[in-house]
């Protein structure tokens, strides 16, 4: 019992871990494309700004895939 609690912790801190550097990462590289998009021109910016639906759209899926992974490795465990 104890020897799986310790996996489990283990596989949580991991993906845990994972999940808030990735967060970081895609926050940061979002503030700063619209910082270079100002920096360049108001046009390029109004370009990014119409791109955020795709991004959106594209970012829903991959959670949407994500999550079935997650589900798909739960239940190899269990």
């Amino acid at each position: 019992m104890s020897t799986k609690i310790g996996k489990e912790c283990a596989l949580i801190q991991r993906g845990i871990g994972e999940k808030i550097g990735e967060l970081y990462g895609t926050v940061f590289l979002f503030v700063l494309g619209y910082c270079f998009a100002f920096f360049i021109g108001w046009e390029f910016t109004l370009i990014l700004l119409g791109s955020i639906p795709v991004i959106m759209v594209a970012g829903l899926i991959m959670a949407k895939a994500g999550k079935a992974g997650v589900k798909e490795e739960m239940t190899a465990y269990q």
